[in-house]
């Protein structure tokens, strides 16, 4: 029988109301501590830093949002899940959890997107900022933008669901295949963490399949980049590698430098052995330059 991966720091349970939607923190608490925030990415869910957490020392006092749809989060009752209502629902929760002081924030992948443009807008908000793999999606030309829209409009009325997914270790062993660097254990505390029963025993992915509906606005890395500029606190840039496996990175790999300079030009680590999901496959490196960083800007 295969044994699913043991925490070391159980995380307290909180809920916020957020624009509307009811949404879940995980809290691994120390009331002594400097306040860090985790965002994690798309389909993705706040459990999956539990690795990363469990590496660190218990000086720090961290809460993890599962964005709305994602997670334990409620899912919403219709529409599409617009970028902007997830930037203002990370607004909202900040303000509510830290109306003065600003905080350090590390956000992967979707999250860490939210979070440089969240940077950029309120820079006195942001104590530091750590960008794991968060650096943009591929720019996307304005021309042919009546095409982005039309499949938009078209899947947003279309019923939107996921392939089957097995049993646990059967879903456990799928995330390995796509992430090699990945051990059983945490792959089956994965798969606990991102499917659910449904009334009938079947699993489910707990997530929202209605994410999976394309924004209606090409991605400008022009427009990006603006906000990054803008940012003023310390930040870090935490990638993997170029392994094969790490679509995301090579998919924008020929626009990285000019991507780093619009955050200007920040110290750079690459966790070696892992592609794009760092706290799965690297959580132990990626809890080392993270907290070594926190300690530098504490």
């Amino acid at each position: 029988m295969s044994v699913i991966y043991s925490a070391r720091r159980q995380a307290d349970s909180e809920w916020v109301g957020l624009n509307g939607c009811r949404c879940y923190v995980r809290r691994w608490a120390n009331p002594g501590g400097e306040k860090i925030i985790l965002l994690h990415g798309w389909m993705d869910c706040s459990a999956s830093f539990q690795f990363m957490v469990d590496a660190l020392s218990d000086a720090w006092d961290i809460y993890a949002l599962d964005w709305r749809g994602m997670g334990l989060s409620a899912h919403q009752a219709g529409g599409y899940y617009d970028r902007a209502v997830m930037l203002s629902d990370l607004s909202e929760w900040l303000l509510a959890l830290s109306p003065h002081a600003p905080l350090h924030i590390l956000g992967h992948s979707m999250g860490g997107m939210l979070a440089a443009q969240y940077a950029g807008v309120l820079p006195e908000r942001v104590k530091s900022l750590i960008v794991a793999e968060g650096f943009g999606i591929e720019d996307a030309p304005i021309a042919g933008g009546e095409k982005k829209v039309r499949r938009f409009l078209e899947e947003l009325q279309r019923p939107q669901d996921f392939s089957p997914t097995g049993d646990y270790e059967v879903f456990a062993r799928k995330l390995m295949r796509r992430n090699p660097a990945l051990s059983l254990d945490k792959a089956l505390y994965l798969s606990h963490a991102l499917l659910t029963e449904d009334a009938s025993g079947s699993l489910q992915h707990r997530a929202d399949a209605r994410h999976k509906i394309p924004q209606p606005q090409p991605y400008r890395l022009e427009w990006a980049s603006y906000f990054w500029k803008k940012i003023t606190s310390p930040v870090l840039w935490v990638q993997g590698e170029h392994l094969p496996h790490n679509e995301y990175l090579n998919q924008i790999r020929d626009t990285l430098p000019q991507r780093h300079a619009a955050f200007g030009n920040p110290p750079v680590h690459t966790l070696t052995g892992s592609g794009h999901m760092l706290q799965w496959e690297a959580p132990h490196k990626l809890a080392a330059v993270a907290e070594a960083f926190w300690h530098q800007h504490s």
